[in-house]
């Protein structure tokens, strides 16, 4: 039997427009997570605050995953994706210009940054579905390289940023960059409604994105925060999967924690992008 080949996997337009979109968020969290330490820094000169600031997009994922993805089910998922990017592009425009105060930025970063695994596992969630079979795998591995590639530009595109244009500019850069997205998933994407909208489906994961991503019994079914609760104790009882979630989850509690430190320990200069950037350059060769 003939497998999946790259060329049929970049055929189909829905897997295209999933790519493109997610080569723009990846590159667009990076720089915002980069302008965002460096910014607090310039302001604080606190190596601890600089390095909370940098966390920040990441820790809500904790919150989020553990109470909400059930959501992803619940909501269409073309819908929810747009959302995520607006919702980006709006947070940008406000820690870029609204001159908050440096706990506000931290406050909406983690308020806003809750839904974000919910957004994720939208579109994770899509992705078996336009490729069956052999070509998932085929377009799981290019969505990763994608990851990394998209890593190494957006904290390259980040360090050029704040050398010549300071982090009020690259922040507007990202939003930028997440208004092309919602406009690229809205133009390229057909309408499907939720997926627990036909009524009781079968217990699975939706997708890569955490450990409760799942096909739940429908919009009528239990509360959000009780189902997602609900799966994901089944998917941590199971033996196998807790081992594989593990693996993804124990490196990059040890990375984000250097990563954190590299705007302080470089003095909040514009460098930090092109070491954050090296990083992911040895991920994507690993």
């Amino acid at each position: 039997m003939k497998g999946a080949t790259f060329g049929e996997v970049f055929a189909v337009k829905e897997f295209r427009v999933l790519f493109g979109s997610f080569a723009l968020m990846i590159g667009g969290d990076q720089i915002k997570m980069l302008a965002l330490s460096v910014l607090v820094y310039t302001q604080t000169g606190s190596p601890g605050l600089s390095a909370a600031a940098y966390m920040a997009g990441w820790l809500p994922y904790l919150l989020g995953g553990l109470l909400l993805l059930s959501l992803a089910d619940r909501i269409p998922a073309r819908g929810l994706m747009v959302a995520g990017e607006l919702v980006r592009a709006v947070t940008c425009l406000l820690l870029a210009y609204a001159g908050l105060p440096v706990w506000a930025m931290l406050t909406l970063v983690v308020a806003t940054g809750l839904f974000s695994p919910v957004f994720l596992a939208a579109r994770n969630a899509m992705l078996p579905e336009v490729l069956p079979g052999d070509a998932f795998v085929l377009g799981r591995s290019v969505l990763t390289m994608v990851s990394a590639g998209a890593q190494i530009a957006g904290m390259a595109a980040g360090g050029a940023f704040l050398a010549f244009a300071g982090p009020s500019s690259a922040l507007a850069a990202t939003a930028a960059m997440a208004v092309v997205a919602a406009a690229v998933l809205r133009s390229g994407l057909p309408y499907q409604p939720a997926r627990g909208a036909a009524g009781p489906g079968p217990v699975r994961p939706a997708g890569a994105a955490g450990p409760g991503a799942v096909r739940q019994a429908g919009a009528a079914g239990p509360g959000a925060v009780r189902q997602t609760l609900r799966v994901n104790r089944r998917l941590l009882a199971d033996g196998p999967v807790r081992g594989l979630l593990l693996a993804c989850w124990l490196p990059c509690v040890c990375m984000a924690g250097a990563e954190a430190m590299v705007v302080p320990y470089l003095g909040g200069e514009g460098e930090a992008g092109v070491v954050l950037a090296a990083a992911a350059g040895g991920m994507a060769v690993g």
